[in-house]
């Protein structure tokens, strides 16, 4: 009998904070704690520009597929925080935000047509979402 192969657990810190993918960088800047031990976020900068506002945080780890970008996007309303699904567009920087609202959000894997991302720590919460 084959073992079976543990997937590695996805988490919302200590994630690397720049990537090079299909000839851009993406690099996160300034991180912050949402609240002590939780997720990490960040500005997110593309080609040396940064997207969206220095208010706009976005978490990780991303997950990429062909030249776009898959990753959390802090919001806030007036009684709580959460996430949204940002798909963003690597060759003309652009966000679309996708999905309900999220407590978390884990991105796990991109397919052409859906987005797979754990709703909790211990990723055994798999949800997906259409984006194409």
């Amino acid at each position: 009998m084959k073992p079976s192969k543990k997937l590695m657990q996805i988490f919302p810190t200590n994630f690397p904070d720049k990537y090079a993918v299909e000839g851009h960088t993406v690099q996160y800047s300034n991180f912050i704690e949402i609240v002590q031990g939780g997720p990490e976020v960040a500005n997110l900068i593309i080609d040396g520009k940064m997207l969206g506002g220095k208010e706009d945080y976005f978490g990780g780890p991303p997950v990429f597929f062909k030249n776009y970008m898959f990753v959390p996007l802090l919001k806030k309303s007036f009684l709580r925080r959460y996430f949204k699904i940002c798909v963003i567009n690597l060759t003309h920087p652009s966000i679309a935000e996708i999905g309900d609202k999220e407590v978390l959000v884990l991105l796990s894997r991109v397919d052409e047509t859906t987005v797979f991302f754990f709703e909790d720590l211990s990723n055994t919460k798999l949800k997906s979402i259409r984006w194409n």
